[in-house]
């Protein structure tokens, strides 16, 4: 009960109906040093303008594994969020393809995996190919190089 209302004194809040409210929210947040905004994939989706606006010292996305869709929305505008930090948290980054994997990489660390269509030539496809069975053994080793 105590943390519950510690976390709650302070902390303005807003549900989002009224938008004049929200801006000032979100940048009084933004000019804080403690300040917090807590939000939905849906109202980032719905608000984005008024979250790409602002520069946020630190992004943490829980259930994460909602971006690993590289050519979803919410994922495109989950990567333009302006940051010095960004954090993920999921308990299940990849699904079915490295492409996932490399969609929550290419969040946390924009670039640093190249482009996709490089990603997918350069490390997707070897460990794919290499992980088939009866693979060759030139197979099995472009795969643990990658």
């Amino acid at each position: 009960r105590g943390r519950k209302g510690e976390g709650r004194r302070g902390v303005p809040s807003s549900r989002g109906r009224n938008r004049p409210n929200r801006q000032q929210l979100l940048a009084k947040a933004a000019r804080s040093r403690t300040g917090l905004v807590l939000t939905t994939y849906e109202h980032l989706r719905r608000f984005k303008a008024d979250f790409l606006s602002i520069h946020w010292g630190l992004a943490i996305l829980d259930e994460g594994h909602k971006i690993r869709n590289p050519d979803s929305e919410i994922t495109f505008i989950a990567k333009l969020l302006r940051t010095t930090r960004r954090y993920i948290l999921t308990g299940s980054p990849v699904q079915n393809r490295l492409s996932e994997l490399w969609s929550v990489f290419d969040f946390i660390f924009p670039g640093r995996l190249g482009t996709l269509p490089v990603f997918q030539s350069q490390c997707a496809l070897p460990i794919q190919l290499g992980g088939y069975v009866g693979a060759s053994a030139a197979a099995v080793a472009a795969a643990y190089r990658c």
